[in-house]
């Protein structure tokens, strides 16, 4: 693993199932949810560990919360990756979502998944209410077996579904409806496989939300990009092919 150190860290299981104790309180971090078997652990797998894609066909279901300590000797790859198992029951766990940066719902879109869209938004509205600055995002996983003219149909569905929700739901004595319109329109869509680059992408939009070295490096690119004539100037990481920086010209 040349330039980078990766350590992966699952609590036993007669830990407290709520237990959340990160290892460095300032480092960023991110959470992952979402039902058993939503491609949470491959994910994390394929592109953290190397796995080859068509192995995580083989990988057992995660029964205790994981930890994977993210660090890249050579760049600003520096944070902690949480991964939730099982069901979406937010009151199984101590949530903590006050000491996240992103939570990413990693959904099976070959699944029933319409059926989780109440606890989602409750999940939702309860991680909102501790942390209005949480990211957000949905990751509508396993599209590699879904045709092309249905994958933008299947997230249509599931936003107009989870807006209505949110809008639906009763909220807390906390909470306003204002809460609930801003949470819809504050979450991140992103159609995902582990067979092809579209988790990099999507893993690697949320990473740049989260890393406090961003804006700085945002304006190296752009001095980078001014300077050389490129049209686009992206950062990468090498080991983990995810890039953590670009300058502020769209990029597709």
């Amino acid at each position: 693993m040349e330039g980078s150190v990766f350590s992966l860290l699952a609590f036993p299981t007669d830990r407290p199932k709520g237990a959340f104790e990160p290892v460095h309180p300032d480092r960023p971090k991110l959470l992952f949810m979402g039902p058993r078997s939503g491609g949470k652990s491959s994910i994390r797998e394929v592109v953290f560990h190397k796995l080859q894609p068509d192995q995580t066909l083989h990988l057992e279901t995660t029964r205790r919360i994981t930890q994977d300590d993210i660090k890249s000797v050579t760049s600003f790859i520096d944070f902690e990756i949480w991964d939730l198992p099982g069901p979406l029951e937010s009151d199984e766990f101590a949530m903590p979502f006050a000491q996240v940066g992103a939570v990413i719902f990693v959904i099976d879109a070959q699944s029933s998944y319409l059926t989780i869209i109440p606890q989602l938004a409750m999940t939702l509205i309860k991680a909102y209410e501790i942390n209005p600055s949480l990211h957000f995002e949905i990751f509508m996983h396993k599209i590699d077996a879904v045709t092309q003219d249905y994958r933008n149909e299947i997230i249509e569905q599931f936003k107009d579904r989870l807006t209505d929700e949110l809008s639906d739901r009763e909220l807390s004595i906390y909470a306003t409806t204002a809460i609930a319109i801003e949470l819809g329109q504050r979450i991140t869509y992103k159609l995902t496989t582990v067979f092809d680059y579209s988790i990099y992408d999507a893993l690697s939009r949320v990473i740049m939300k989260i890393i406090p070295q961003q804006a700085a490096l945002e304006q190296l690119m752009n001095v980078l990009a001014q300077q050389s004539g490129v049209e686009n100037c992206i950062l990468f990481d090498t080991w983990t092919k995810l890039y953590i920086a670009t300058d502020s010209s769209p990029t597709e």
